[in-house]
């Protein structure tokens, strides 16, 4: 028995509550996280120098565009993959206040989230603002490295650059 909430859930219960988190997203997600974007998320956008009216543009250029939502049903974040190249691809997650409503949770099906998509790509790839520390514990958790400092965007902000090798490392003969 677990309590979330206030609420107690039996482990079928709470399998069935996880797989509820994650769905495609559509057009009206990427609009629904525009007005309602977690200040650091927003401030990281503007810092790279792009807007965030243009999430749901990137959800339609995205590999596998998801939207999360939370106990609630609220719109908690979207997430996707541009693919560069056929091996490699930038991944991105925005979301909104609803998503402190469910760390361990998110964090979880984000896991499983990652461990599904990474098979269709070598290497995944971003840059994180420095200042996002939800973000870093996150790309920590899900396995990325930040492999460098860059100045990014108008301002010349600070951002790292985070990568993931999504194959298994093979011993050299």
């Amino acid at each position: 028995m677990l309590v979330i909430h206030g609420k107690a859930f039996t482990t079928i219960e709470v399998f069935n509550v996880l797989h509820k988190f994650y769905r495609p997203a559509t057009f009206e997600d990427g609009i629904a996280v525009v007005n309602n974007l977690r200040k650091p998320d927003r401030d990281e956008i503007l810092a790279a120098g792009s807007c965030p009216n243009d999430i749901p543009i990137w959800l339609s250029q995205s590999e596998h565009p998801t939207a999360v939502t939370n106990y609630e049903g609220q719109i908690a974040g979207v997430a996707g993959v541009v693919r560069v190249n056929k091996q490699v691809g930038v991944i991105w997650l925005l979301c909104t206040p609803a998503i402190e409503t469910m760390p361990i949770a998110f964090f979880r099906k984000a896991h499983e989230w990652m461990e599904n998509i990474q098979k269709d790509y070598t290497l995944l790839w971003n840059h994180c603002d420095v200042r996002n520390k939800t973000h870093h514990r996150l790309l920590k958790f899900l396995g990325f490295t930040a492999i460098n400092k860059v100045s990014l965007g108008p301002d010349k902000k600070t951002f790292y650059e985070i990568v993931k090798l999504c194959v298994d490392p093979s011993p050299l003969d």
